[in-house]
């Protein structure tokens, strides 16, 4: 039973290998139900349906695969790539630096949905390195800056695994915000993302974590939820800047 009722699932795969794995899975845990008639709570456990988070195979991401992409898409929740395996994918250059860049993601972020036809409720979740994120659904777009993007030369140490934390602090924000609209719920998972790489990216290797006598969890000498609560209010305090201008 282990790792079959998890409630998120982060793939790092092919287009061919995600669709492979999410059937599986799916059935698995269909199966594994059955082997509990007497425990409801396992049982709706396993029929509930998971959260499947893809990131693509980077050598993989170039035009002549877009079909098959397109076809995982109707499997997944979540689509991340970086923004070169989102570029490769697509066959183009996305410039950044330039103002103009932006525009671009967003326009091709837009077409992407269009040329799916996968379901409406996905998103598309683009990893910038140290620009933060672009989030895309049917409805609506919007970037999401790094956690350290106005200290990076003094706070980031190794970016290595930064990608992999923001995706796993996305999963449990997700759970988190279960409440919430699925356009709010996905916005909210990115900030614990962003919150998450800002940890993973301090210092070579992993976090250093401490337990203090009052139980509080401190990673590399901080609290993660304060951080969180900070980075929410900077995003909010820039969102309602950007209005009014």
């Amino acid at each position: 039973m282990e790792g079959l009722n998890s409630k998120t699932y982060h793939l790092i795969c092919s287009a061919g290998r995600c669709m492979s794995l999410i059937q599986g899975i799916k059935r698995k845990r269909r199966e594994l139900a059955k082997g509990y008639p007497s425990s409801e709570q396992i049982r709706t456990a396993l029929t509930e349906e998971p959260i499947f988070v893809w990131e693509p195979f980077p050598d993989l991401c170039n035009p002549s695969e877009f079909g098959q992409f397109l076809d995982a898409l109707d499997h997944v929740d979540v689509f991340s790539p970086n923004l070169e395996e989102f570029s490769n994918l697509l066959g183009i250059k996305i410039d950044l630096e330039r103002p103009a860049g932006w525009k671009l993601l967003r326009e091709e972020c837009i077409k992407f949905f269009g040329s799916s036809n996968g379901r409406s409720e996905m998103a598309l979740v683009v990893r910038l390195g140290e620009k933060g994120c672009f989030i895309a659904q049917h409805n609506r777009c919007m970037s999401l800056p790094a956690y350290h993007e106005h200290n990076a030369a003094s706070q980031v140490v190794d970016p290595t695994g930064g990608g992999n934390t923001f995706l796993g602090g996305f999963c449990i924000g997700l759970l988190q915000s279960a409440g919430a609209s699925r356009t709010e719920k996905f916005e909210e998972a990115a900030l614990y993302g962003a919150v998450a790489a800002s940890f993973a990216i301090e210092q070579v290797g992993v976090p250093v974590l401490e337990r203090l006598a009052s139980n509080e969890e401190l990673w590399n000498g901080d609290n993660v939820e304060r951080r969180l609560k900070m980075f929410r209010e900077r995003v909010a305090e820039q969102t309602d800047q950007s209005r009014e201008s």
